[in-house]
Parts: C-alpha cells; structure tokens; sequence
C-alpha cells in the first residue's frame, strides 16, 4: 500500500486501497455533469400530445436524478473522507470526529434514498427499458415513491412555518435521528452518538 493511504488505512482497514482510490476517480471524472429536468407545464403539454414521448422524458429524467444522486454520494462522501484524513495527519481530534460524523450521516441520508433503487429499477426493469427507447405500447408508467425519495434526496431542507402548508411534504428533511435508525446497525447508532457527544459543547469534547 502507498504512502498515500496510511490514513485511510486507518480509518477503513484494507478495503481502503480499492474504495479511495475509486472514490477519488470519481470525484474528478464527475466534475462538470450536467441533467435536464423541464418544467411540469412543458412536460403535461408533452404528455398530453405525445404520451410515448412523454413516458420516454420521464423515465430518462428519473434515471438521471438516480444518478445524480450516487454521484453526489460518492462525491460527498470523498470530501468528508478527505476531512478526516487530514485531521488524522495533523492530529486534530476535533475536526476528525466532526468529519467523521459527517461522514455517517450523509452515508445514512443516501441510504434511504438509494437503500430502495436497486430493487425498484429491477423490478421494472422492462417496461422501464421499453420507455426510454421510445417503445412502451401500454398505459403512462411511474414510480411516485422513488421520485419522491430522490426529490427528498436534493431538495429537502428545513422548512420556515410559512412553508410547511405549501411545499410538498418531499422537500421537508427528517430528524438525522430517523435516517440514522434506518440502518439498523447498534454499533453505528452508538458511534453516532459517541461522535454527537464529541463534536457538541459539552463535557466529552471539553474534556
């Protein structure tokens, strides 16, 4: 192993010699990408004209946003990665277990949008495959709770009073708690809280 990766070593044990370097490929290939989303005027005005053509945009958009989001999870996770490493290599208690917590909860945020794709794109597989190449014959096919998830997944925030009766309920972000708990691991849920406890004004990082 290189020099380069004691750090990560550190952190990952030996999966780190496949899983950074990729990381790190990643975060400069993906640079630049752009997706197409139109408005829900164009697309209603399209649909209703051309539903095939309409069920093609659909899906090619969802795909899109399924890829956006595993690349924004490759290259957040990458950022936080290099938060850490740093740290360890300048000592840095603090700033590490901050990273680190990071780290976690944006891999548990992606989890629940992404925990669910796999499955959902499989299982569909064929009509899905019939709709981007401009073939499907049957009725207009969706999948509302994926677009909800991967809506969730770039839009969610906290939401201002004033706002909570007129945004979709997509936009409004969970406690970290619950992403957290939809993993389902102990050892992540106490380390989180080991990590809360570090990086929070109170006696474990006073101390």
């Amino acid at each position: 192993m290189s020099k380069g990766l004691a750090a990560e070593k550190i952190i990952f044990g030996e999966v780190a010699e496949i899983y950074c370097p990729f990381l790190g490929r990643v975060n400069s290939i993906i640079q630049g990408q752009k997706y197409t989303i139109i408005s829900r005027r164009q697309f209603d005005s399209i649909l209703e004209k051309d539903p095939g053509r309409g069920h093609e945009i659909y899906w090619n958009e969802m795909l899109g946003r399924v890829h956006q989001a595993s690349a924004a999870t490759l290259i957040r996770q990458y950022r936080w990665i290099r938060g850490m490493v740093l740290s360890i290599k300048s000592y840095s208690y603090l700033p590490y277990a901050a990273c680190a917590r990071g780290f976690l909860e944006s891999a548990a945020d992606s989890f629940s949008t992404l925990g669910c794709v796999p499955g959902a794109l499989a299982d569909n597989f064929p009509q899905i495959k019939s709709a981007i190449t401009g073939q499907f014959e049957g009725g207009f096919f969706s999948n509302e709770d994926l677009e909800n998830k991967l809506i969730h997944f770039t839009h969610a925030r906290k939401l201002e009073k004033d706002e909570e009766k007129i945004v979709p309920p997509s936009h409004k972000a969970e406690t970290m708690r619950r992403y957290i708990d939809e993993l389902q691991n102990s050892q992540i849920h106490d380390y989180y809280a080991f990590l809360c406890n570090i990086t929070h004004p109170a006696a474990y990082s006073v101390a």
